[in-house]
């Protein structure tokens, strides 16, 4: 008898466990994707569209395809998307102020790089994560901070659009890229951060893969604008772009900036 309530005391307590876990990740699923959601969109300014969080206690963790709007006046519909993203992070780990991620993985971001007279929605999107920020800050007051051990880009598409692009838009793969503990030198980045690195790699990757495909006028002020942003990345982020600069054969006038960010131009 003693045995019989023993063990249905050690049910009614493994159903506790169970169900506690089973609430975790119902409701941890919904609350990763509102806060990656709600933070990309007040820090670039633009909708966006998180279709769906998958967290797993063995330690991963899947975002679903992000959509990024198109600042005004740029009329595509959107000016990135991402088909997912790989996080290796453990559930507990996003309890805290500060999130430690082993890596993630950005699986075939597509870049739409449109062009409105000397005008292009990168240049838009950075300057709305720039605005209202101070030098140095590296997430806004209250919000959460990530520390990433290794960011991985691959399968990426940049896209051309422009009216002086004969026969439409042009499509180009980049080469997958690799950067190292994001966020670790500044005490974390924010979410905002961290999706600058990420436009900043890509516009990067895709300023080379564009010679001979896009207009030299089109680059040289897409260029122009990714010399006078690129030093506001967070220091180790910044480091790390410097170190690929050489691996992605840039134009000499881009790759000088970048290894020296804040050379002063000669007057």
């Amino acid at each position: 008898m003693v045995i019989k309530k023993l063990l249905i005391a050690f049910g009614c307590l493994v159903a506790f466990f169970v169900l506690v876990a089973a609430a975790g990740v119902l409701f941890i699923d919904p609350i990763v994707r509102s806060v990656v959601e709600k933070q990309s969109a007040v820090a670039l300014k633009v909708p966006t569209k998180l279709h769906d969080a998958t967290i797993r206690f063995s330690g991963h963790a899947t975002l679903g395809k992000l959509e990024v709007g198109n600042p005004t006046p740029f009329t595509e519909p959107q000016s990135v998307t991402f088909e997912r993203f790989d996080v290796g992070v453990r559930p507990r780990q996003l309890l805290g102020e500060v999130v430690h991620i082993d890596e993630v993985t950005v699986v075939r971001p597509e870049l739409t790089l449109e062009f409105s007279g000397a005008k292009n929605n990168l240049s838009a999107l950075l300057d709305n994560l720039s605005a209202g920020q101070p030098a140095g800050q590296t997430a806004p007051s209250g919000g959460k901070k990530f520390l990433i051990r290794k960011l991985r880009i691959q399968e990426a598409v940049a896209r051309f659009k422009s009216d002086l692009l004969p026969g439409g838009a042009r499509s180009v793969t980049l080469p997958a890229i690799e950067l190292d503990n994001v966020g670790t030198a500044e005490g974390g980045a924010s979410i905002g951060q961290i999706v600058r690195v990420i436009l900043e790699t890509l516009g990067t990757s895709a300023l080379k893969a564009g010679e001979g495909l896009v207009p030299a006028d089109l680059l040289k002020n897409l260029r122009g604008d990714l010399e006078g942003k690129v030093k506001e990345l967070p220091k180790k982020a910044m480091d790390e772009i410097q170190k690929k600069a050489g691996e992605l054969k840039l134009p000499p006038d881009l790759e000088k900036k970048l290894k020296n960010p804040l050379e002063k131009k000669a007057d």
